[in-house]
């Protein structure tokens, strides 16, 4: 988990979108409620740039909750 949010944050230093990509479909794999990370991830393919901000948050609220 901390690697995951790790490479979120290397994502949002602009180190390459794949690793978000990554991240995201590591976290869908863990996750009880894929729904809402699946709208996430919706967002992000159409804004990227504030959506990795608050994809962040997200997977980081998200990985606190466990």
């Amino acid at each position: 988990m901390v690697v995951m949010l790790y490479l979120l944050h290397l994502q949002l230093q602009g180190k390459g979108e794949s690793l978000l990509i990554l991240v995201i479909d590591e976290v869908i794999s863990l996750s009880m409620n894929r729904d809402q990370i699946l709208v996430n991830f919706g967002y992000l393919v159409q804004m990227r740039s504030l959506i990795l901000y608050q994809g962040f948050f997200f997977v980081e609220s998200f990985l606190g909750s466990m």
